[in-house]
């Protein structure tokens, strides 16, 4: 029988080293020449924690310490994921994708076929000249609120990660 999300969540929250072992955290570094001192909040350290972060509901720094049972302040914890190259959670993010690959094409299908989530949105933003020349104005804004705009779209790339577009003006294209 398959899981539910938030039974799969229940085990991720219960030992999140499971998930990621420390061993491949280790060796992405590696790969990426990332080297730093032995320290609390090391990178191994610093991912789980920052996995355990988001599956709380992106819970405040101050309550990490408590969750992860490590003792730190939440401005070390701030200054180690500081630490932290990109490039350390894009290959994480991909090596997931990867194991998760196979699983996408036998699940979650509608009568067979593949389902597909976009989501879109506009947000408006500061009226500076750099923005304004870049994103431009809405037409249907009244001539007192005319602020910026820009639309974004967001789908489901491979499996989990969502690829994000922005465009100037929301017109069709």
């Amino acid at each position: 029988m398959a899981l539910t999300i938030p039974e799969i969540v229940r085990q991720f929250k219960a030992d999140v080293a499971q998930a990621i072992s420390a061993e491949t955290i280790i060796k992405i570094c590696g790969y990426l020449k990332y080297v730093c001192r032995d320290r609390a909040l090391g990178p191994v350290t610093t991912v789980h924690v920052f996995l355990l972060q988001i599956l709380h509901g992106n819970t405040a720094c101050t309550a990490l310490s408590r969750l992860a049972g490590v003792p730190f302040t939440a401005a070390a914890y701030c200054k180690a994921r500081q630490r932290l190259p990109l490039a350390l959670f894009e290959d994480l993010l991909e090596r997931v994708c990867d194991a998760l690959f196979p699983e996408v094409h036998t699940t979650g299908r509608w009568r067979g076929h593949r389902t597909w989530t976009l989501d879109g949105s506009s947000f408006s933003m500061p009226d500076t000249p750099a923005l304004r020349a870049y994103f431009g104005q809405p037409s249907a804004q009244a001539c007192f609120t005319r602020e910026p705009a820009c639309c974004c779209g967001c789908w489901p790339r491979r499996c989990a990660p969502m690829t994000c577009v922005t465009r100037p003006r929301c017109t069709p294209s």
